[in-house]
């Protein structure tokens, strides 16, 4: 997967050097490290059910939740929420929860440690 990003990336900067010339110099700067920062990060978007999965909760917790703006969330027009990754993680460790699943589905050993 991060070799994709990668590959996305490069291209992606290749595309850029095409505008380069019509855009000052500081927003160019800007979208470079902006991409450059995205592309590092590695954040995938979850849906809900895998949100839900991750805590041990349902998917309807997962979404209210969402609606009342304790989980950061993107929605989609058919009304489809998705959450980054590292959104989930913040809100694991705001709330002091934990994962009770890894991400393969197996159960997390570290639940017993709450």
């Amino acid at each position: 997967m991060k070799q994709d990003m990668n590959n996305k990336l490069i291209c992606f900067l290749k595309e850029l050097e095409y505008i380069k010339e019509y855009i000052p110099p500081e927003a160019f700067n800007d979208l470079v490290r902006k991409a450059t920062a995205l592309a590092e990060k590695d954040d995938r978007l979850l849906i809900a059910s895998e949100a839900a999965k991750r805590l041990g909760v349902s998917r309807t917790t997962i979404w209210r939740w969402s609606k009342n703006q304790l989980l950061n969330f993107y929605q989609l027009p058919g009304g489809q929420i998705r959450i980054r990754e590292s959104d989930l993680e913040d809100f694991i460790e705001k709330h002091r929860l934990i994962s009770i699943f890894t991400d393969n589905g197996q159960q997390n050993p570290r639940q017993l440690l709450i």
